[in-house]
């Protein structure tokens, strides 16, 4: 196995490059959940995680990342491959959990909160995934591209550039 970098900053040295290799390889490369995290991406094994510690120095490699940066500093073939589905939980229900971990439980337009899970909401409060470039428009339905809006929101914004969904954004939380 080759060295693994030992610091943050020989880490982000190589961010730039190990990220695109992930994401040519099907991982999904998530936003740092804490401060001591450097990186978060899917792995065969579920989430990779590379943590440093308050003395800024890398103090592990969880869920697999360590065999991922192996792999590509040996330019050895490495896949995220067939994950195997959890009982219960479709793709977009992960999906979702993983917005509202990111996010919070907020339209991303209004910042209107969402009904609790299976209790009834209201005509166009329902929750949906907003795309802020549309698959339509040839957008990727990734976790980076998407976010949590009611029905009405979401279809007010349409097929609206990302800079007017911003501004639509604006102007709905000021009033």
């Amino acid at each position: 196995m080759p060295d693994l970098p030992r610091t943050p900053k020989a880490f982000a040295k190589r961010w730039p490059a190990f990220k695109g290799w992930l994401q040519a390889r099907g991982s999904e490369v998530r936003t740092p959940t804490n401060q001591y995290e450097l990186a978060r991406f899917t792995t065969p094994e579920g989430v990779g995680v590379v943590y440093r510690n308050g003395r800024e120095v890398i103090s592990a490699w969880k869920g697999g990342a360590d065999d991922a940066f192996s792999a590509f500093l040996d330019a050895k073939p490495w896949r995220v491959g067939v994950k195997t589905k959890t009982p219960g939980k479709s793709k977009r229900d992960r999906r979702i959990n993983d917005i509202m971990d990111r996010d919070g439980n907020a339209c991303c337009y209004c910042g209107g909160l969402f009904a609790p899970r299976g209790e009834f909401a209201s005509p166009g409060k329902k929750m949906t995934i907003e795309h802020f470039v549309p698959r339509t428009n040839g957008g990727p339905d990734n976790l980076a591209n998407s976010a949590l809006a009611h029905q009405d929101c979401n279809n007010r914004a349409g097929n609206l550039s990302v800079a007017e969904k911003m501004r639509l954004r604006d102007e709905m939380r000021e009033g």
